[in-house]
């Protein structure tokens, strides 16, 4: 990286994603996780990141090196490809940490490490995609941003709802835990691989704005999630 895109994977890159895991932090008012155990979360996130890179990189997951696919390409590729070997891994990371984590003792606590651990993960594909992105800075900021952090940061806490409900309700919860967030990142990831950025055809415009209403619909649905669980941790400490 030259120095320009230094700074640009920072700015873009890095704070963002700070941003939403400091959000989440702080959404733990009764009993905030040791910040510690955060950051080790986060860390085993960016490593299986970097594991899943090395053993399946293929430039053609990037946007700059396709040309228009057939949506059955994009369905097939953003679902086997990207979703589910993404949500498996982040799955079996998050339940072994769980399960040697002494301060996993609150509903909410799995939200919070499962999101650490899927933003860790987005930490090196926001590399990896800046480094091999052909698109305008601007448009790379655009996609981070409102596509990537926001998508990432949904999935981490749809695992992390439907993990706390398979500890503190019924173990048939670890099922939904893994089946819906690997379904909601397949069809986020085969509907952004099927757009064409560099063209900013006006059908292309409006499935970039649904994608971006999408979002917001999503996060809107999980801080609904959140509250929910912070209610049972009030009773818990009760």
């Amino acid at each position: 990286m030259d120095d320009f895109k230094i700074i640009f994977f920072i700015l873009i890159g890095v704070l963002p994603i700070l941003t939403y895991v400091i959000y989440i932090y702080f959404r733990d008012e009764y009993k905030p996780e040791p910040i510690i155990t955060l950051f080790i979360a986060a860390t085993l996130g960016c490593i299986t990141s970097y594991i899943l890179a090395f053993l399946f990189y293929d430039k053609e997951i990037f946007p700059s090196f396709y040309p228009y696919w057939e949506w059955s390409k994009c369905w097939d590729i953003g679902f086997t490809k990207i979703a589910l070997p993404s949500e498996v891994s982040k799955f079996i990371v998050l339940q072994i940490f769980l399960f040697f984590n002494k301060d996993n003792d609150e509903h909410i606590d799995g939200i919070i490490y499962s999101v650490c651990i899927a933003l860790g993960f987005l930490f090196f594909q926001n590399y990896l995609f800046l480094e091999h992105s052909k698109y305008e800075w601007y448009i790379n900021a655009v996609i981070i941003i409102f596509i990537f952090i926001p998508a990432h940061y949904t999935y981490g806490v749809l695992m992390g709802y439907f993990t706390a409900l398979s500890r503190w309700k019924n173990l048939l919860y670890l099922l939904p835990t893994l089946v819906i967030p690997t379904f909601v990142h397949g069809l986020y990831s085969s509907v952004f691989l099927w757009i064409d950025f560099s063209t900013w055809h006006n059908y292309y415009i409006i499935i970039f704005l649904a994608l971006i209403i999408s979002a917001f619909i999503l996060h809107l649905l999980k801080e609904k999630s959140i509250e929910k669980l912070l209610t049972h941790d009030i009773d818990l400490l009760q």
